[in-house]
């Protein structure tokens, strides 16, 4: 069985330190990103080899909605397998 290797992107230092003690205390494999921009580098860096990617939905330079854009378009140019990508957010919305 192939072993989870999660990239998770969070621009808020808080939720970043709980980020890494919850996976930390896993033995999960890990990397976090501090925004958009610094996840998709790191996909880039891991020639595609996460089995998961968390993006927060509102970060500052790349939000994660782009970030999984470009990640798609990385995996796809570079025929990598698909890894599953989710969007999370811990803020509310208002119109």
């Amino acid at each position: 069985m192939e072993s989870a290797y999660i990239l998770a992107a969070e621009d808020d230092d808080f939720t970043r330190d709980m980020l890494d003690t919850i996976l930390g205390s896993t033995g999960i494999k890990f990397d976090l990103a501090v925004d958009g921009n610094d996840a998709v580098s790191k996909f880039k860096g891991k020639n595609g080899g996460y089995t998961l990617v968390l993006l927060d939905l509102q970060m500052p330079n790349k939000d994660g909605c782009s970030a999984a854009k470009d990640i798609r378009q990385i995996e796809s140019s570079s025929g990598w397998k698909k890894c599953k990508i989710y969007g999370v957010s811990a803020g509310l919305f208002s119109s």
